[in-house]
């Protein structure tokens, strides 16, 4: 009779959990990523060169001599500086971005 009760538990006590169990899905995306910044003469960037199309974070540390970003796109002017593996590098400004 022990042996029928101890041989029922066991089976019990496997299959419980199997039938009771839940898919669990993998969350991979979850680990942070590091931030990986470039600084400038002032501020930083988070790349230190872009594609066409690519979007620039840039950002200002706060050793930067400055009163901050605005969220108007017109108070910031940007300087691009083209540099080719040989000869002169030339420089640019693009026309301002704008939203509406």
């Amino acid at each position: 009779m022990r042996s029928i009760r101890t041989c029922l538990v066991l089976i019990v006590s496997l299959i419980l959990p199997a039938a009771l169990a839940v898919r669990a899905d993998a969350s991979c995306n979850l680990v942070a990523g590091t931030s990986i910044t470039f600084g400038g003469a002032q501020g930083t960037t988070n790349r230190p060169f872009a594609a066409p199309g690519e979007a620039v974070e840039v950002a200002l540390r706060t050793c930067d001599d400055s009163a901050g970003l605005t969220p108007t796109v017109g108070d910031h002017l940007v300087t691009i500086i083209y540099e080719p593996p040989s000869g002169a590098r030339s420089c640019s400004r693009p026309p301002p971005i704008v939203r509406g």
